[in-house]
């Protein structure tokens, strides 16, 4: 307990730094354990107390009924008036009590003999014991010295810091990244609102061309012969089972609002948390001045982002026309038998097939 009381101590110090007050509400908090600890001990005091008056109350009534105030029995009583009345064993027993009493005595000197010639028994040696008792101090006294022991670390700790500090300052500045890195480094270094709206611009621009995709896909798909290796009893039944694609493309968009919704609110909750964070760096106040000099300006950053931005858009779609080419240049494949893919063919042009051309034929 004193371990983690000293530990605690130390953390409130060095590390939450609030200093002397620490020490103060660790002491309050002891003695409040305390005042805790004795409201028990006092608590259960009264409770035992109260549960021998009860006990000896109900001796009292008993004695009432039995028609004596005495700890015994009405048959004890009635067994010792017999042999009180008896002188014989009057006698005997005066003589025991006699016994009783001699033994008891060279008993008592006995022990007491023996206890006086034997040395203090303990395992600390008699100038240790004194040292304890020097050590002993007022509570008062113990915290002030606590206190400004804490005191002596702190401004020790401060001092070890000042002179680290100074010895890192003095060293030259040191970096593993190139002279061109660190310059491209600092062009792409925006305002971190700026670079949160290009990001929620791009994820928006993305969200809208993925969606475009989706329908010109399952346009595509909705154009193209329905093609399944399942009979038509089985289709009927998967048609059947299959929902409502309005209500699940809603369920959908609702979920994905409660998704950004969600990220919004974390979003905020971490830019509250940074925003309400000390800013830290190692930086000192000259370089710092040196880069804010070299920074770029919100426009030029602005500029900068678009241009990069179009040529990024530019190498996706002649990165896309390419892909959409290649698979272009692919022969068709299919899985189903020649038979089959006849059947196909057949089915789709009675489909296409205009419907006088259609009565025609069947004519």
């Amino acid at each position: 307990r004193s371990h983690e009381a000293m530990l605690r101590l130390h953390r409130a110090h060095f590390v939450e730094r609030r200093g002397h007050g620490a020490a103060l509400e660790l002491i309050e908090e002891r003695r409040q354990e305390g005042v805790k600890e004795d409201a028990d001990l006092q608590r259960e005091h009264r409770q035992q107390t109260q549960r021998m008056m009860d006990a000896n109350s109900q001796r009292i009534k008993n004695m009432a009924a039995d028609g004596s105030f005495s700890c015994r029995s009405k048959d004890e009583q009635d067994k010792l008036a017999e042999k009180g009345h008896n002188p014989d064993e009057a006698q005997r027993m005066a003589k025991q009590i006699q016994e009783h009493s001699s033994t008891y005595k060279t008993q008592k000197e006995s022990i007491s003999a023996r206890v006086s010639q034997r040395p203090n028994m303990t395992v600390r040696p008699k100038e240790e014991v004194e040292s304890l008792l020097q050590a002993r101090k007022d509570p008062q006294e113990a915290a002030a010295q606590m206190t400004k022991l804490v005191r002596g670390l702190e401004q020790q700790y401060k001092a070890d810091r000042g002179a680290m500090t100074e010895r890192v300052g003095a060293r030259p500045k040191s970096t593993f990244w190139p002279r061109e890195q660190q310059k491209q480094m600092a062009e792409k270094r925006h305002d971190p609102d700026e670079a949160q709206e290009k990001l929620d611009k791009n994820l928006r621009d993305l969200a809208r061309d993925w969606k475009s995709q989706t329908e010109a896909m399952t346009q595509r798909i909705d154009d193209s012969p329905a093609m399944s290796f399942r009979t038509a009893e089985e289709r009927a039944l998967l048609l059947e089972a299959r929902g409502d694609p309005e209500e699940g493309r809603s369920r959908i968009a609702q979920q994905m609002q409660e998704l950004e919704r969600t990220h919004k609110d974390r979003h905020q909750e971490m830019k509250g948390r940074v925003e309400a964070n000390p800013k830290q760096t190692f930086w000192t106040r000259e370089e710092r001045e040196r880069m804010e000099a070299r920074k770029p300006k919100h426009d030029d950053a602005r500029e900068m982002a678009a241009a990069q931005m179009r040529e990024l858009a530019r190498a996706y779609r002649e990165e896309k026309r390419g892909m959409m080419e290649r698979v272009a240049v692919l022969p068709k494949k299919s899985f189903l038998e020649p038979g089959l893919r006849q059947q196909w063919a057949y089915a789709e042009g009675l489909r296409t097939m205009k419907p006088g051309a259609a009565s025609s034929e069947a004519t």
